[in-house]
């Protein structure tokens, strides 16, 4: 199954904060430290909306929720279920320790700001 539209965004965000991690591992540069801080901050933004998604806090405007009608075949689902690329729903999110994974993006996105800041910050610091 292909993951919903939303946790590919969010993937999205390491894959950029990566590249930038190994940039500035090669060259010290706070700029690089602050482009970080915005990918962080904008994965954070993204994953806040899915967890809202999840709880049926905001409007789906992405079509990451499936809007099921109560006369979906027995037949439906299964070819959905068995179909490669068929995409999962945000209405039934997947669980670990009870939290769902775009709450543990969510986390995780969170004290990687508080990082990314600390560090800018100390950066600047050091840098006057």
């Amino acid at each position: 199954m292909l993951p919903c539209k939303l946790c590919t965004y969010e993937r999205i965000v390491y894959y950029i904060a990566g590249l930038l991690a190994v940039a500035c591992m090669l060259k010290d540069n706070k700029i690089l430290i602050y482009a970080m801080f915005c990918s962080y901050l904008i994965g954070a933004v993204i994953s806040f909306y899915h967890v809202g998604l999840e709880l049926h806090l905001f409007h789906d405007i992405l079509g990451c929720t499936e809007q099921a009608s109560g006369n979906v075949s027995i037949e439906e689902l299964r070819n959905n279920l068995l179909n490669p690329n068929y995409s999962p729903s945000c209405d039934r999110p997947h669980y670990v320790l009870g939290v769902s994974l775009a709450t543990w993006n969510l986390i995780y996105l969170i004290v990687a700001l508080f990082v990314s800041g600390k560090v800018y910050c100390g950066e600047r610091k050091k840098s006057k």
